[in-house]
């Protein structure tokens, strides 16, 4: 009898350190499964023998309370349209992620009625239509992360949304949203760091690939501790940089039509890695602050901000941004963060190349080709030793391309386009007919462009 005891004790101890679900969300769940296609065999380990729903690829259980917690299946190429009744169940969700896959229907309010937990929100990627038939439905929930991508929500900014003061993550590109982007969306959350309202339909102010027009001083005068800001290929509007962004790490306002010169707030980004202003009409010089940028900096520590905001651990996502450099546009995402960059081709910039930026050793790519910079190269640019890629052409640098640096291993190409411009790789400085001897000054080219630009939007 003793024996049979120990023995018994031993077995509910056993039991008592497993997680086991509760019924009624282990029915929910295979009932969820019912209504899909998987087609992959991704939920194979739902139901069959093991009756333990905790176990099943996905999903997680509370320890304490067994509730169901977690439901997370990114890119399990599911199929179908999406299971209503069967989520309703479950209760205690705080993550719902079923984002890259191929489901379709319509998601309501109705939906969310008993989910007062959730936390993360993640629909991305599929063809469903998030629709609220209530004007003025106020969610149950808090989120923390909300990524809608490539769902239908338009054509109206959704006023729901108003409600999420806590959200650190939001995601609405390619929803179909179209208008005016509400005043309140800037005040949001002070906790936001990650935002893409990226190919909508905007008519007042979007981000990129939009068509951007109006004042930037509301998105400058946020103050969070964000990595990311892509304005990229909009059009022209007034706009300045504010000095409440130090912890900014991309900015890329490329492909607008900026006129003026760079305003000084610039010089409070110093922990930018990426900043991109080509192709636009900003003139004056560049300025003489960007060694203030202290992650561009020799040995600098890299702040890796992207995998740093509190929720990363819910998704596999990281942030990512269109970034041009070695001749081509690529998206970078999960190494955006150790991308260091500054590209100010296609520009009006005249005068030096500040010696400043020589001292940004930690610089990975270089671009500032296509403007009207003068006067020699700084022998310091050489000596920059992590530089992989660099453009000087189409500008009026002159003189002779200092040697012994590493300014010679790149391709002649990087310096075309400067006719006062000669030696390795380019041609000889005493040619056949005589030394090439054109040294335009710093201020030969100050003021000419200026002229041009009496009307029009300007950056400062």
């Amino acid at each position: 009898m003793l024996l049979l005891i120990l023995l018994c004790g031993v077995v509910s101890s056993s039991q008592a350190g497993e997680v086991r679900c509760i019924e009624r969300e282990r029915q929910a769940l295979l009932n969820f499964k019912q209504g899909l296609i998987d087609r992959n065999d991704n939920l194979s380990s739902w139901g069959g023998q093991e009756h333990n729903c905790c176990t099943w690829k996905g999903v997680s259980c509370n320890e304490n309370t067994s509730y169901v917690i977690g439901l997370q299946l990114p890119g399990y190429q599911l199929r179908g349209l999406m299971p209503e009744s069967s989520f309703g169940q479950l209760t205690n969700l705080e993550i719902f992620d079923v984002s890259y896959n191929f489901l379709q229907g319509t998601v309501s309010e109705s939906y969310f009625l008993s989910h007062h937990r959730l936390k993360v929100l993640d629909f991305s990627f599929n063809s469903l239509v998030f629709n609220s038939t209530t004007i003025d439905w106020v969610p149950p929930f808090q989120l923390d992360v909300l990524k809608l991508a490539s769902c239908y929500l338009g054509p109206q900014f959704p006023k729901w949304l108003q409600t999420q003061s806590n959200v650190s993550q939001l995601d609405l590109s390619s929803t179909g949203i179209s208008g005016q982007v509400p005043k309140w969306l800037w005040d949001l959350s002070p906790r936001l760091q990650y935002l893409n309202l990226s190919h909508n339909q905007f008519s007042v102010l979007q981000l990129s690939n939009n068509m951007f027009q109006g004042s930037l001083s509301s998105i400058c005068s946020i103050d969070y501790g964000g990595g990311l800001l892509d304005l990229s290929y909009n059009r022209k509007y007034t706009a300045y940089l504010g000095t409440n962004l130090p912890s900014l790490q991309v900015l890329s306002l490329r492909h607008n039509e900026f006129l003026g010169t760079i305003p000084p707030e610039v010089c409070y980004l110093t922990g930018i890695q990426v900043l991109d202003l080509s192709g636009n009409n900003i003139s004056g010089r560049i300025p003489r602050c960007f060694n203030n940028f202290t992650s561009l900096l020799p040995n600098s520590t890299t702040i890796d901000a992207f995998r740093a905001y509190p929720l990363h651990q819910y998704s596999s996502d990281v942030l990512s941004a269109l970034v041009y450099w070695r001749g081509k546009e690529e998206e970078y995402n999960n190494t955006l963060g150790f991308l260091k960059l500054i590209d100010l081709s296609d520009n009006r910039f005249v005068g030096n190349i500040p010696k400043e930026i020589s001292l940004l050793g930690g610089l990975i790519s270089l671009n500032l080709s296509r403007n009207h910079l003068s006067g020699n190269i700084d022998s310091g640019i050489g000596q920059m030793v992590m530089l992989e890629s660099l453009d000087l052409s189409r500008n009026q640098l002159s003189g002779s391309i200092p040697s012994g640096t590493q300014l010679q291993g790149f391709n002649a190409s990087v310096y075309a386009g400067n006719n006062g411009l000669c030696g390795p790789p380019l041609a000889p400085c005493h040619a056949p007919d005589g030394p090439r001897t054109s040294q335009a000054t710093d201020d030969d080219h100050v003021g000419k462009e200026d002229n041009k630009f009496d009307k029009g939007y300007y950056i400062s």
